[in-house]
Protein backbone atom coordinates (compact mmCIF):
# COMPACT_ATOMS: atom_id res chain seq x y z
CA UNK A 1 0.00 0.00 0.00
CA UNK A 2 1.13 3.48 -0.73
CA UNK A 3 0.32 6.52 1.54
CA UNK A 4 -1.84 9.55 -0.27
CA UNK A 5 -3.11 12.55 1.51
CA UNK A 6 -6.21 14.73 0.51
CA UNK A 7 -7.25 18.21 1.75
CA UNK A 8 -10.61 17.47 2.08
CA UNK A 9 -12.81 20.88 0.52
CA UNK A 10 -9.74 22.89 1.13
CA UNK A 11 -9.11 22.65 4.92
CA UNK A 12 -8.58 18.75 6.42
CA UNK A 13 -5.56 16.94 5.37
CA UNK A 14 -6.69 13.44 4.90
CA UNK A 15 -4.00 10.33 4.76
CA UNK A 16 -5.24 7.15 2.71
CA UNK A 17 -4.23 4.11 1.73
CA UNK A 18 -3.93 3.05 -2.01
CA UNK A 19 -3.22 -0.41 -3.52
CA UNK A 20 0.16 -1.10 -5.11
CA UNK A 21 -1.91 -4.09 -7.04
CA UNK A 22 -4.34 -6.61 -7.01
CA UNK A 23 -2.47 -8.91 -4.43
CA UNK A 24 -4.24 -5.87 -2.13
CA UNK A 25 -7.42 -5.94 -3.18
CA UNK A 26 -10.44 -8.19 -1.66
CA UNK A 27 -13.06 -9.80 -3.74
CA UNK A 28 -15.15 -7.47 -2.16
CA UNK A 29 -13.29 -4.45 -2.95
CA UNK A 30 -13.36 -5.45 -6.42
CA UNK A 31 -17.21 -6.21 -6.63
CA UNK A 32 -18.04 -2.73 -5.05
CA UNK A 33 -15.85 -0.77 -7.29
CA UNK A 34 -17.00 -2.74 -10.37
CA UNK A 35 -20.34 -1.15 -9.79
CA UNK A 36 -18.83 2.42 -10.65
CA UNK A 37 -17.87 1.07 -14.31
CA UNK A 38 -21.13 1.67 -15.13
CA UNK A 39 -21.02 5.46 -14.58
CA UNK A 40 -17.88 5.54 -16.73
CA UNK A 41 -19.74 4.07 -19.56
CA UNK A 42 -22.44 5.98 -19.20
CA UNK A 43 -20.16 9.57 -19.41
CA UNK A 44 -19.08 8.08 -22.34
CA UNK A 45 -22.32 7.79 -23.87
CA UNK A 46 -23.55 11.37 -22.31
CA UNK A 47 -20.21 13.32 -24.36
CA UNK A 48 -21.55 11.48 -27.60
CA UNK A 49 -24.79 12.74 -27.14
CA UNK A 50 -23.48 16.11 -26.72
CA UNK A 51 -24.35 16.26 -23.33
CA UNK A 52 -20.82 17.39 -21.93
CA UNK A 53 -21.68 18.80 -18.34
CA UNK A 54 -23.30 15.82 -17.62
CA UNK A 55 -20.94 13.27 -18.93
CA UNK A 56 -17.97 15.31 -16.91
CA UNK A 57 -19.89 14.60 -13.91
CA UNK A 58 -20.26 11.46 -13.84
CA UNK A 59 -16.80 10.63 -15.07
CA UNK A 60 -15.60 12.26 -11.77
CA UNK A 61 -17.84 10.08 -10.02
CA UNK A 62 -16.52 6.89 -11.78
CA UNK A 63 -13.00 7.81 -10.40
CA UNK A 64 -13.98 8.69 -7.29
CA UNK A 65 -16.17 5.40 -6.68
CA UNK A 66 -13.40 3.51 -7.56
CA UNK A 67 -10.60 5.07 -5.95
CA UNK A 68 -12.78 4.68 -2.65
CA UNK A 69 -13.78 1.35 -3.12
CA UNK A 70 -10.28 -0.04 -3.67
CA UNK A 71 -8.48 2.13 -1.19
CA UNK A 72 -8.54 2.33 2.73
CA UNK A 73 -9.15 5.28 4.89
CA UNK A 74 -11.15 7.55 2.52
CA UNK A 75 -14.69 7.74 1.48
CA UNK A 76 -15.94 8.31 -1.72
CA UNK A 77 -18.56 11.18 -0.54
CA UNK A 78 -14.39 13.03 0.73
CA UNK A 79 -13.10 12.58 -2.42
CA UNK A 80 -16.25 14.39 -4.25
CA UNK A 81 -15.05 17.53 -2.44
CA UNK A 82 -10.99 17.50 -3.30
CA UNK A 83 -10.06 19.16 -6.53
CA UNK A 84 -10.70 16.84 -9.55
CA UNK A 85 -7.78 17.34 -11.54
CA UNK A 86 -5.89 15.83 -8.51
CA UNK A 87 -8.15 13.23 -8.11
CA UNK A 88 -7.40 11.81 -11.53
CA UNK A 89 -3.79 12.66 -11.61
CA UNK A 90 -3.73 10.42 -9.01
CA UNK A 91 -5.84 7.73 -10.39
CA UNK A 92 -3.86 8.08 -13.30
CA UNK A 93 -0.48 7.25 -11.29
CA UNK A 94 -1.69 5.33 -8.30
CA UNK A 95 -3.64 2.99 -10.63
CA UNK A 96 -1.79 2.31 -13.72
CA UNK A 97 -1.83 -1.58 -12.69
CA UNK A 98 -5.43 -1.46 -13.58
CA UNK A 99 -3.90 -1.89 -16.84
CA UNK A 100 -0.55 -3.14 -16.59
CA UNK A 101 -0.62 -6.05 -14.25
CA UNK A 102 -0.37 -9.74 -16.05
CA UNK A 103 -2.12 -12.90 -14.62
CA UNK A 104 0.36 -14.96 -12.62
CA UNK A 105 0.44 -18.99 -12.09
CA UNK A 106 2.04 -19.28 -8.96
CA UNK A 107 0.96 -18.04 -5.40
CA UNK A 108 1.58 -19.24 -1.73
CA UNK A 109 -1.55 -17.60 0.53
CA UNK A 110 -1.16 -18.52 4.18
CA UNK A 111 1.59 -20.85 3.42
CA UNK A 112 -0.46 -22.86 1.18
CA UNK A 113 1.06 -22.87 -2.32
CA UNK A 114 -1.46 -22.68 -5.76
CA UNK A 115 -0.15 -23.38 -8.93
CA UNK A 116 -3.09 -22.71 -11.69
CA UNK A 117 -3.57 -25.56 -13.95
CA UNK A 118 -3.28 -25.85 -17.54
CA UNK A 119 -6.92 -25.49 -17.91
CA UNK A 120 -6.86 -26.85 -21.47
CA UNK A 121 -4.91 -30.41 -20.37
CA UNK A 122 -7.07 -30.41 -16.88
CA UNK A 123 -8.47 -33.85 -15.76
CA UNK A 124 -12.21 -34.09 -17.22
CA UNK A 125 -13.43 -34.39 -13.59
CA UNK A 126 -12.00 -30.56 -12.36
CA UNK A 127 -13.50 -29.31 -15.47
CA UNK A 128 -17.24 -30.96 -14.99
CA UNK A 129 -17.34 -30.07 -11.20
CA UNK A 130 -16.22 -26.55 -11.72
CA UNK A 131 -18.69 -26.11 -14.75
CA UNK A 132 -21.76 -27.95 -12.70
CA UNK A 133 -21.09 -26.32 -9.24
CA UNK A 134 -21.06 -22.81 -11.41
CA UNK A 135 -24.16 -23.42 -12.56
CA UNK A 136 -25.55 -24.56 -9.73
CA UNK A 137 -25.01 -21.44 -7.84
CA UNK A 138 -28.01 -18.92 -7.29
CA UNK A 139 -28.29 -15.27 -8.34
CA UNK A 140 -27.48 -14.32 -5.54
CA UNK A 141 -24.30 -15.90 -5.30
CA UNK A 142 -22.99 -14.42 -8.39
CA UNK A 143 -19.87 -13.13 -6.75
CA UNK A 144 -18.82 -16.22 -5.52
CA UNK A 145 -17.81 -17.76 -8.72
CA UNK A 146 -14.60 -16.88 -9.02
CA UNK A 147 -13.75 -17.98 -5.89
CA UNK A 148 -15.59 -21.31 -7.14
CA UNK A 149 -13.16 -21.64 -9.78
CA UNK A 150 -9.97 -21.06 -7.72
CA UNK A 151 -11.53 -23.66 -5.03
CA UNK A 152 -11.84 -25.96 -7.58
CA UNK A 153 -8.12 -26.21 -8.72
CA UNK A 154 -6.47 -24.96 -5.00
CA UNK A 155 -5.24 -28.72 -4.60
CA UNK A 156 -2.24 -30.94 -3.69
CA UNK A 157 -2.04 -33.98 -5.73
CA UNK A 158 -4.51 -35.68 -8.33
CA UNK A 159 -8.19 -34.99 -8.82
CA UNK A 160 -10.88 -36.10 -6.22
CA UNK A 161 -14.54 -35.32 -5.83
CA UNK A 162 -14.71 -34.00 -2.19
CA UNK A 163 -17.65 -31.22 -1.91
CA UNK A 164 -17.17 -30.45 1.88
CA UNK A 165 -13.12 -29.81 0.78
CA UNK A 166 -13.64 -27.71 -1.85
CA UNK A 167 -16.48 -25.96 0.31
CA UNK A 168 -13.43 -25.34 3.03
CA UNK A 169 -11.35 -24.07 0.38
CA UNK A 170 -14.38 -21.48 -0.67
CA UNK A 171 -13.99 -20.29 3.16
CA UNK A 172 -10.34 -19.97 3.08
CA UNK A 173 -9.98 -17.92 -0.28
CA UNK A 174 -13.03 -15.71 0.66
CA UNK A 175 -11.10 -14.55 3.74
CA UNK A 176 -7.37 -15.05 2.32
CA UNK A 177 -7.29 -14.73 -1.24
CA UNK A 178 -7.07 -11.26 -2.99
CA UNK A 179 -8.11 -9.85 -6.55
CA UNK A 180 -4.52 -11.26 -7.98
CA UNK A 181 -5.30 -14.79 -7.71
CA UNK A 182 -8.78 -14.49 -8.85
CA UNK A 183 -8.27 -12.47 -11.53
CA UNK A 184 -5.68 -15.00 -12.77
CA UNK A 185 -8.09 -17.70 -12.49
CA UNK A 186 -10.83 -16.02 -14.07
CA UNK A 187 -7.84 -15.07 -16.75
CA UNK A 188 -6.63 -18.78 -17.59
CA UNK A 189 -10.59 -20.67 -17.12
CA UNK A 190 -12.16 -17.98 -19.15
CA UNK A 191 -9.55 -18.89 -22.08
CA UNK A 192 -10.10 -22.14 -22.10
CA UNK A 193 -13.73 -22.01 -22.28
CA UNK A 194 -13.58 -19.82 -25.33
CA UNK A 195 -10.81 -22.36 -26.88
CA UNK A 196 -12.92 -25.46 -26.20
CA UNK A 197 -16.13 -22.91 -27.64
CA UNK A 198 -18.33 -23.30 -24.60
CA UNK A 199 -17.99 -20.07 -23.58
CA UNK A 200 -21.49 -19.18 -25.95
CA UNK A 201 -23.24 -21.56 -24.31
CA UNK A 202 -22.84 -20.12 -20.54
CA UNK A 203 -23.06 -16.32 -21.09
CA UNK A 204 -23.56 -15.75 -17.31
CA UNK A 205 -20.29 -17.66 -16.39
CA UNK A 206 -18.58 -15.81 -18.79
CA UNK A 207 -20.04 -12.67 -17.55
CA UNK A 208 -18.82 -13.04 -13.78
CA UNK A 209 -15.43 -14.61 -15.27
CA UNK A 210 -15.07 -11.06 -17.39
CA UNK A 211 -15.77 -9.52 -14.21
CA UNK A 212 -12.66 -10.67 -12.52
CA UNK A 213 -10.66 -9.97 -15.63
CA UNK A 214 -11.52 -6.20 -16.00
CA UNK A 215 -9.01 -3.35 -15.99
CA UNK A 216 -12.42 -1.18 -14.50
CA UNK A 217 -12.79 2.34 -15.26
CA UNK A 218 -8.87 2.81 -16.11
CA UNK A 219 -9.64 4.51 -19.56
CA UNK A 220 -11.50 6.90 -17.52
CA UNK A 221 -9.04 9.21 -17.27
CA UNK A 222 -8.74 9.49 -20.87
CA UNK A 223 -12.20 10.56 -20.99
CA UNK A 224 -11.89 12.92 -17.97
CA UNK A 225 -9.29 14.75 -19.89
CA UNK A 226 -11.29 15.17 -22.99
CA UNK A 227 -14.32 15.52 -21.14
CA UNK A 228 -13.06 18.25 -19.08
CA UNK A 229 -11.20 20.42 -22.12
CA UNK A 230 -14.98 20.34 -24.11
CA UNK A 231 -16.08 21.43 -20.42
CA UNK A 232 -14.22 24.44 -19.95
CA UNK A 233 -14.55 25.82 -23.56
CA UNK A 234 -18.38 25.47 -23.55
CA UNK A 235 -18.21 27.58 -19.82
CA UNK A 236 -15.94 30.12 -21.47
CA UNK A 237 -17.98 30.57 -24.36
Amino acid sequence: MNKYSFKINGVENKEFLIPTGRHEVTLDQWNKAYTYLALADEARQDEENGDIELAHSKIVESICGTISSLSTGIEYSELLQVDWDKINNVFLIAFDWLQREEPKKEFNIKGKKFIIPNFMRGSAGDFQDCMDMLRQLKENEEADKGLLVAAIYMRQGEYYQDLQEINERIAFLKEYGRMDLFYSCGFFFLSSLKSFKIHTQQPLIVEELEKLTQPLNAWATTLYLRVSQKHLYSRSR
